[in-house]
C-alpha cells in the first residue's frame, strides 16, 4: 500500500514518470527536503486554470437537527398552539400535541419523527422522547406528536446540572418519516446549496545570471562551470518559495505599479493555513451565514490548535485526533503530518508509553522519504520532518496534518514550473535566466486538516 494512496514508489521511480515536471523531478532527486507538499501534488493529477481567478463548489450535507432552546423565559416544551409551558416535571402523553421552542425549524417538515436525545427526569437521569411534526407554526417553533407516554420530565429555562435541569440545549434529530394511509404527500424536501471557494494563482519568479566571463571559468567542483549548480540551487530555492506559500500565503490582490509605469494586479494565494482561518471566522463561508467565530481549542469544530500551556492528556490527544479524521477523503484514512523535530520526540515519548502504537513503512511506500507512522483508534498518521519546521523556532513544535487528497495544484494555463532562458537585456555581457511558476492551490474542505502549536508533552492523565 503506497503512502496516502498515491503512486507506487516503484512506478515513480521511473526515469520515464519522473521527468515529466521539474516539480517531480527536484522531489525524486530531494525526497526529504524542503519542498514536500509541492513534490507530492507533482504525483497527483493538475488541473489547469485558464483564469488567475479561480474557484470550486464544495457541498456538505448534514443531518436535519436542532437544540431545544429557552429564550426570553419561554420554557422549551408548551403545550399546542401557544407558549404556555407543560408543569414541571411533565408527563408528555401519547397522541398529545406538544410545542417545541427550537434554535431553528427552517430544515423541518410535517411527517418527520422527532428524537429528542437525554431529556433529564434529574440531574442524573434522562429520557428519550419521541414523536412525529405535525405543524412548524414559525421559524423557531415546532409541533409533534408524541409517540408513547413519558412521566418526570423536566422543562424549564434552567441548562445546568442541579435538581431543576430543563431540557435546553437537547438535541432534536430526525429518524425518519410516518405517513397515514392514503395521505397526500406533504411539503417539500430541502436543498443543501454548495459554498463556492476561491483562490488566486500567483507568479514565482526566481532569477540567477552571470558574467560570461563566469560562465567560461571552470570551476573545482564542476569542470563544465557554474551554471548547472546555481541552476540547481535556484530551483530548489523556487520550489521551497512556492512550498511556504502553499502552506502559509494569504489570498490578496492588489493593484501596484510594475515599474514600467503600469497599474496592474498583484496576487498571491492562500495556502493551508490561510483556509483554516477562514473555517473558523465568524460568518464563514464553510460553515454559513450567521456561524459565530471558532476561538477556543475546546470547540469541537476548531482547526487550529494554540495549545499555550506547550502539555495535552493523552485524552485531549485522542480528541485531536478524532477531530482530525471527522472529515477526510482518503479511503484508507491516512493523513500526512508535517512537523518540526520536537513534535517527533514527543512522538517518540508517546509510544514508549504506549499512548500510540507505531507502524513500519517500507521505503518504496513512502517515495523516499523519512517518514515515522503511528495508528490511532481514529486513522494512521505518517509523520515527515519538514526542513522549513525546523529551521523556525515557533515551527520546531508544530504539527499540521494534512489530507493531501483534498488537494489540487492549479497552474494558470502553460505557466507550470519552467526555465526560461537567456532574459537579460541586448548587449548585456551576461547572461540571465530564471525559473518561474504562476500557480495555485486548491484547498477542498479544509476541516480536513488541522495545526497544532506546541505539541512538546502529552500526559498519561
Amino acid at each position: 500500500m503506497s503512502l496516502l494512496g498515491l503512486v507506487s514508489g516503484a512506478t515513480f521511480a521511473t526515469e520515464g514518470f519522473r521527468a515529466n515536471n521539474h516539480r517531480r523531478e527536484v522531489f525524486h532527486q530531494f525526497p526529504n527536503g524542503a519542498a514536500t507538499l509541492t513534490g507530492l501534488l507533482s504525483l497527483m493529477e493538475t488541473e489547469m486554470t485558464d483564469h488567475p481567478e479561480f474557484g470550486w463548489f464544495e457541498k456538505r450535507w448534514r443531518s436535519v437537527q436542532t437544540q431545544l432552546t429557552a429564550p426570553g423565559g419561554v420554557f422549551p416544551i408548551s403545550l399546542s398552539g401557544g407558549d404556555t409551558a407543560v408543569a414541571s416535571p411533565a408527563t408528555l402523553t401519547q397522541g398529545t400535541v406538544y410545542r417545541l421552542k427550537v434554535a431553528s425549524s427552517a430544515e423541518f417538515r410535517v411527517t418527520q419523527v422527532l428524537l429528542l436525545q437525554r431529556v433529564p427526569t434529574s440531574n442524573t437521569t434522562f429520557v428519550e422522547v419521541r414523536g412525529v411534526v405535525v405543524n412548524v407554526p414559525s421559524a423557531d417553533r415546532v409541533e409533534i406528536r408524541v409517540l408513547e407516554t413519558v412521566t418526570g420530565v423536566l422543562n424549564s429555562a434552567n441548562n445546568t446540572t442541579d435538581a431543576t435541569k430543563g431540557p435546553v440545549n437537547v438535541y432534536a434529530i430526525v429518524i425518519g418519516t410516518a405517513n397515514e394511509e392514503g395521505s397526500n404527500s406533504v411539503g417539500n424536501g430541502r436543498l443543501i446549496l454548495p459554498c463556492n471557494p476561491m483562490n488566486y494563482t500567483q507568479i514565482f519568479r526566481t532569477p540567477f545570471s552571470f558574467t560570461n566571463t563566469a560562465l567560461e571559468e571552470p570551476a573545482t567542483f564542476d569542470k563544465t562551470g557554474i551554471y548547472r549548480e546555481k541552476s540547481t540551487d535556484n530551483c530548489i530555492d523556487h520550489m521551497t518559495e512556492i512550498e511556504k506559500a502553499f502552506l502559509f500565503g494569504t489570498r490578496s490582490t492588489q493593484m501596484v505599479n510594475n515599474g514600467e509605469g503600469e497599474d496592474v494586479p498583484l496576487r498571491t494565494c492562500g495556502g493551508i493555513e490561510w483556509y483554516l482561518r477562514k473555517y473558523e471566522e465568524a460568518n464563514s463561508i464553510y460553515r454559513g451565514t450567521g456561524s459565530p467565530a471558532i476561538t477556543l481549542d475546546a470547540d469541537p469544530d476548531k482547526r487550529i490548535i494554540t495549545n499555550s500551556t506547550g502539555t495535552m492528556t493523552k485524552r485531549t490527544f485522542n480528541g485531536y485526533m478524532r477531530r482530525a479524521f471527522k472529515v477526510t477523503n482518503n479511503k484508507t484514512y491516512e493523513k500526512l503530518v508535517f512537523c518540526g523535530g520536537n513534535v517527533l520526540t514527543t512522538i517518540n515519548d508517546m509510544v514508549e508509553s504506549r499512548i500510540v502504537i507505531n507502524k513500519n513503512m517500507k521505503a518504496e511506500d513512502t517515495f523516499g522519504m523519512n517518514v515515522t507512522t503511528i495508528e490511532t483508534p481514529h486513522g494512521i498518521l505518517h509523520f515527515k520532518s519538514h526542513p522549513l519546521f525546523n529551521e523556525n523556532p515557533v515551527l520546531e513544535s508544530a504539527m499540521l496534518i494534512i489530507d493531501v487528497q483534498n488537494m489540487r495544484y492549479r497552474p494558470l494555463g502553460k505557466r507550470d514550473t519552467k526555465l526560461k532562458k537567456l532574459i537579460q537585456n541586448n548587449g548585456a555581457d551576461r547572461r540571465k535566466d530564471e525559473w518561474l511558476t504562476e500557480a495555485s492551490l486548491e484547498v477542498r474542505k479544509p476541516e480536513a486538516n488541522m495545526l497544532i502549536y506546541n505539541f512538546n508533552e502529552v500526559t498519561l492523565t
